[in-house]
């Protein structure tokens, strides 16, 4: 007779881990000089927390109330140098924040310690520093000649208010360059060790540059600030400041309606500011739950493999418009981790196109091709018809493994609820091959 080893079996349950935190704050701002504001501020922060991995916290356990005093001052800082070409005058406009935030220690109880640590019990003393900056035109205005009789009596009168004051003419402005900054915050009391690296508690500083030559160009950098921590002998955390450019972004997007085009006569419409349609907006790719198609939620199976660090900003929202407006956006996104670091490199370009061939259809167009693996990763097309306060959603996708999905949806413009829909999915078992275009 055989033995046979009898092994205790345990069934896994669901854990869970909740976590509940509320805050209050009061402030008031001061105005100081010009556009120079004090806000002084109090808050009162404080957290529940039940975890099932806890035995201490099988029930809700409350962490010490906070309380945090600080105070924001903000201003504006300008320079002023002689203007070229067909600027009048130049402007640099530094826009710097400060702010100061100091919460006391707490006295927690035994049982606070063991379920919260030391994260929200240690006393709080931050510096923040931000800084935002542009430089800025103002276009030359061509004055009318002395004795021109074209300025007079053929409505270039200069405008007045009803009690006869001169209303003066706002000159034309561009913006040159802006350069948006992160925030960077210093806690005092990490740098309680003696090192100042340690007491900088941002891991990441971010800037974003835009200009009004290209009007619709976004660009991103995101640095690493610091090498991969290290434990020392003495059970300290080794922090060496060493930048690195971890992410860049460009984003570009333009319509029949942007400058460019209506200058080579290729728009609609008279010519002026870029179209304001071409701020990021609702994904036309959407699907049930506000979530895209080819994404967890929306209508494209499992197996697209699309990257979620594209840095892509979907085009627009469907809006009205007029028959043969159209809209493009280009992206590309780098990913570059330390040596050190588990992550891989990654390049990759999206476009997302959006036309309106007629009064009543819509067209989308959305792809991203990865550059390190040469090869798409995907395609959907959305074509979407409007009847009456109907509408109706056709939604081709093939994934980056051959994988393609149907899905036709028609919904109540009123209630988006009320709808009706049909998916048909092919999968194609044991397929890894990149789309070829």
């Amino acid at each position: 007779m055989r033995g046979a080893l009898l092994q205790p079996y345990t069934e896994i349950g669901d854990i869970a881990d909740t976590n509940l935190n509320w805050s209050a704050n009061v402030d008031f701002q001061q105005n100081l000089i010009g556009s120079t504001t004090l806000t002084p501020s109090v808050s009162w922060s404080g957290e529940l927390r039940r975890a099932d991995t806890l035995a201490l916290a099988q029930d809700f356990v409350a962490a010490p109330t906070r309380v945090s005093f600080g105070a924001a001052l903000r201003s504006d800082i300008y320079g002023f140098l002689p203007g070229f070409g067909p600027w009048e005058r130049l402007r640099h406009k530094v826009s710097p924040s400060l702010s100061y935030s100091y919460s006391p220690e707490v006295q927690p109880t035994d049982l606070q310690k063991e379920v919260f640590g030391s994260a929200v019990i240690n006393p709080r003393n931050v510096l923040t520093l931000g800084l935002n900056q542009t430089f800025e035109a103002r276009v030359r205005s061509d004055e009318p000649e002395e004795g021109d009789s074209t300025s007079v009596g053929l409505g270039m009168e200069p405008q007045r208010t009803e009690d006869g004051f001169l209303i003066p003419e706002q000159a034309e402005t561009q913006l040159l360059l802006g350069i948006q900054t992160s925030a960077l915050a210093y806690d005092f009391v990490a740098d309680s060790t003696g090192r100042v690296v340690d007491g900088l508690t941002t891991a990441s500083l971010n800037n974003t540059i835009r200009s009004d030559f290209l009007r619709g160009l976004t660009i991103s950098m995101r640095h690493d600030l610091f090498e991969d921590p290290v434990s020392t002998p003495d059970g300290l955390t080794d922090k060496k400041f060493a930048p690195h450019l971890e992410g860049m972004n460009f984003n570009y997007s333009f319509s029949n309606r942007s400058s460019i085009f209506r200058w080579l006569g290729f728009g609609g419409g008279e010519v002026g500011d870029d179209d304001p349609s071409q701020e990021p907006g609702q994904d036309p790719f959407a699907g049930p739950g506000g979530s895209a198609l080819g994404q967890s939620g929306g209508a494209a199976d499992q197996e697209s493999i699309v990257p979620t660090q594209t840095g892509r900003s979907l085009v627009g929202g469907r809006e009205s418009g007029p028959v043969g407006a159209w809209q493009l956006n280009l992206g590309y996104s780098l990913i570059r981790p330390r040596e050190s670091s588990p992550g891989q490199a990654s390049q990759s370009l999206a476009v997302n196109f959006t036309l309106k061939p007629t009064q009543a259809w819509d067209m989308s167009w959305r792809t991203s091709y990865d550059l390190e693996n040469g090869g798409f990763n995907d395609h959907i097309i959305r074509l979407t018809r409007d009847i009456h306060r109907w509408q109706a959603n056709f939604d081709f996708l093939q994934t980056a493994n051959g994988n393609w999905t149907f899905r036709f949806e028609v919904s109540l413009t009123d209630n988006r609820d009320l709808k009706f829909d049909y998916q048909q999915r092919s999968i194609d078992r044991g397929t890894t091959q990149r789309l070829p275009f």
